[in-house]
């Protein structure tokens, strides 16, 4: 373990970092795109809103259910198999032709997204040095509250030139690239095919690393 943390763990948090930047933007990307979609699907805004608002609900409900899946599933598995969630969501919300179909494609991107959230800041936390562990999960916040404001304004653009399908493409885009990196092997400090009892040492030393920066 100690190896593979001095073989650039700033790489590996990066993707990590990235990968959530993708899975947020994707929560307040179509804030901007909620009247177009309510005329081309013939609803009404009250009930476009549940777009957003089963959105936050479901990611809400899957923090802590990934906190039980990462705790059984290896790291690169659940990681991967969080973005192929978002990817395969968002590319079902593209090709939606109705209201319903539409509403339940983006609360399978809202699972990808509930899990990406803890999957990042826990493996960030082993893979990370420990004299920089804040540094790291600063860079966490970042990524979070960078996609988050990025999701309107970028998405605002795209709706004035592009139907509001396009958003999704550009999600695509970039989760696949996400993905990509993270099967090209850059996060590589983690023992990904480690098992429940590799993974339980490592929560213990994370556990011991931050009761001592609280004494």
């Amino acid at each position: 373990m100690t190896e593979q943390r001095k073989r650039n763990p700033w790489l590996s948090v990066g993707v990590l970092v990235f990968s959530a930047l993708a899975a947020t933007f994707n929560e307040t990307s179509l804030n901007v795109a909620l009247l177009p979609i309510a005329e081309d699907m013939n609803v009404s805004t009250a009930a476009v809103q549940w777009l957003i608002t089963g959105y936050m609900l479901v990611t809400a409900v899957m923090v802590p259910v990934t906190a039980f899946l990462y705790q059984s599933i290896p790291t690169k598995k659940l990681y991967t198999g969080a973005m192929l969630i978002i990817l395969a969501g968002t590319a079902g919300c593209f090709f939606s032709l109705s209201f319903p179909a539409l509403l339940a494609f983006r609360m399978i991107q809202a699972v990808g997204t509930g899990m990406m959230i803890p999957i990042m800041m826990n493996t960030v936390l082993l893979v990370a040095p420990k004299e920089k562990t804040g540094t790291a999960m600063a860079l966490c916040v970042c990524g979070i509250t960078l996609g988050l404001a990025f999701g309107p304004s970028i998405s605002g653009i795209v709706v004035q030139f592009f139907s509001w399908r396009a958003i999704f493409i550009l999600i695509m885009i970039l989760v696949a690239a996400a993905i990509l990196l993270g099967i090209a092997g850059l996060i590589t400090a983690l023992f990904f095919s480690a098992g429940l009892t590799d993974r339980r040492k490592d929560r213990k030393e994370v556990k011991k690393h931050c009761h001592e920066n609280m004494i």
